[in-house]
């Protein structure tokens, strides 16, 4: 687990799923892969976390939040057995597992916070060097279009903090099919392969 530099981030993400808007997906997610849910938990819980540290403001705060948390709703429609498997995936099968962003963004509420959830989920593996769904594409207009709402809020950039802290916590976690990477090798990997701003690589490394 992470060291948290904020006590406010483990009390404002718990105030975000007391508020009972997402519980569907959650519990439906739980239900379906402990593991994937556990994950999210942890992501949404270090994005609140860079969120306070970079001054975000309190609509993006809430957005950082139920986007950790939601960022792999999308898994609820992935078979268990791949998600659950502990040897090396096939090309289909990865290929499977690299549709849960796009399922996620399906799975989303078009009014939730918005809708300016969506973008972010559908993002959050695409600031990698092999990232995806939409690889080489202008997210920036994306964001500018999205930001013509009552609520201002800079999705490229909360996009980026989902990124880096789902990818660190992927890394530095045990999981089903892997062990717990040591800090200097997710430090080398962060590096190399986090194509996003590189202040988030150094303040998730400057946690532990």
């Amino acid at each position: 687990m992470v060291s948290l530099l904020y006590q406010k981030s483990k009390e404002f993400l718990d105030s975000l799923i007391n508020e009972g808007k997402i519980t569907p997906q959650l519990e439906a997610l739980k239900n379906h892969h402990l593991e994937s849910y556990e994950h999210s938990m942890r992501v949404g819980l270090l994005s609140v976390d860079l969120g306070l540290e970079n001054h975000v403001n309190d609509f993006e705060l809430r957005l950082l939040g139920y986007s950790g948390l939601l960022h792999d709703v999308g898994k609820v429609k992935i078979p268990l057995e791949i998600l659950s498997k502990t040897e090396k995936l096939t090309s289909e099968e990865l290929e499977v597992i690299k549709s849960h962003s796009r399922l996620g963004f399906l799975e989303i509420d078009d009014e939730l916070e918005y809708g300016l959830i969506k973008p972010i989920i559908v993002a959050h593996h695409e600031y990698k060097k092999e990232g995806y769904p939409r690889k080489g594409r202008d997210r920036r207009k994306k964001a500018r279009n999205k930001d013509r709402r009552k609520r201002k809020a800079d999705i490229n950039k909360l996009a980026e903090i989902i990124a880096v802290a789902d990818m660190y916590d992927a890394l530095t976690s045990s999981r089903s099919y892997k062990i717990a990477l040591p800090k200097e090798e997710v430090e080398k990997i962060l590096k190399t392969q986090y194509t996003g701003s590189t202040k988030y690589v150094e303040q998730v490394l400057d946690r532990n």
